[in-house]
């Protein structure tokens, strides 16, 4: 069954001086097979970050994330993102718009 580990995760957007912004910052998580969790937070506290880097849609500044022991990088067809927003084309069936994504 499918463990996460999240070990030691910090991401900075900006390349450093004053633009740069930490918003993670040496993050350990471990998501257990099986088990539901929920993350909470105010906006702009890195929710979304960690969960786009948990879907290997971008990587960390320092620190990783591992699937099963495997470091994840990139997409893969195992792991997914449900995003907040609607992120169809209304004038494609379904089965359109499922096989469309990235």
């Amino acid at each position: 069954m499918p463990e996460i580990i999240v070990d030691n995760l910090t991401h900075t957007f900006g390349k450093g001086g004053a633009d740069a912004l930490t918003v993670l910052e040496e993050i350990d998580l471990t998501f257990e097979s099986g088990s539901f969790t929920s993350i909470v937070g105010t906006s702009g506290c890195g929710k979304s970050t960690l969960l786009k880097m948990m879907a290997g849609l971008f990587d960390p500044s320092d620190g990783q994330m591992t699937l099963d022991g495997d470091v994840i990088k990139g997409t893969a067809r195992r792991r997914g993102m449900v995003f907040q927003q609607d992120a169809v084309f209304p004038w494609m069936p379904v089965a359109k718009n499922i096989s469309y994504g990235p």
